[in-house]
């Protein structure tokens, strides 16, 4: 009898173990249908060719977040990849209603409050060499949910995006979303589809701009120099 209670115990213990971190996870949904505003939709990369679909597409669609203070907007592309958090990827599905998407996780405090983004990347990945083809966008209301929440899970669809970073979207279907080339940044060659996002042309490795820790020091350098030339110069 004993046995039994210390086992049926040892149950109930385990079972419990497992009930916080299941508890604890926040699902949510994210994606996009291939039907915006009741037309079909196309997905292009920069030089207006159509991506190709299937477990074999060389397009990855990537959604997550960057670190804690670091703003993709404002920092070299070339650091993008060493501040994402990625939560959840897919590849691109002609199947109707989604073309891809589903139910991911968060499951760490890490992404709490933070911005949702799409970044979308062909097998040069993360715009990691030059040629690399990507997509970059956001949505005012992407906002990460909390981890261990107990609300509905939220939804992160692509026809809410209102911000693109890099390629370009069109603004018929996409309020404010007409993307731009950033710094070191490529190009996007064919004029944007209906319906439709475009990948843009990655060049990626352009210096980033000096901290002013580091440009107060060279200048505190060059001024020292500057002043033992010019007291050599009067001492001869």
């Amino acid at each position: 009898m004993k046995l039994i209670r210390n086992a049926a115990l040892s149950m109930i213990l385990l079972a419990a173990g497992f009930i916080p971190q299941s508890a604890s996870a926040q699902s949510f949904n994210w994606g996009g249908t291939n039907t915006f505003g009741g037309s079909q939709s196309t997905y292009f990369d920069s030089a207006g060719t159509a991506l190709t679909t299937g477990a074999g597409s060389a397009y990855t669609f990537d959604f997550g977040f960057f670190n804690t203070g670091f703003n993709p907007g404002s920092n070299d592309i070339s650091l993008w990849s060493s501040n994402w958090n990625s939560l959840a990827t897919d590849k691109l599905d002609d199947s109707l209603p989604w073309t891809f998407g589903g139910t991911a996780l968060v499951n760490g405090t890490a992404s709490n409050g933070k911005s949702g983004y799409l970044w979308i990347y062909d097998s040069g990945g993360f715009l990691g060499s030059n040629g690399g083809q990507a997509f970059l966008g956001t949505g005012s209301t992407w906002t990460l949910p909390t981890f261990g929440s107990i609300d509905p899970a939220p939804t992160f669809d692509f026809a809410n995006m209102t911000s693109v970073l890099y390629g370009q979207a069109d603004t018929t279907f996409f309020s404010g979303a007409a993307g731009g080339i950033l710094a070191g940044g490529g190009t996007i060659t064919t004029p944007l589809g209906d319906n439709a996002f475009e990948a843009q042309l990655g060049s990626v490795g352009t210096a980033p701009v000096p901290e002013p820790s580091g440009a107060l020091l060279i200048g505190c350098v060059g001024i020292v120099t500057l002043l033992r030339r010019r007291r050599f110069t009067t001492l001869r």
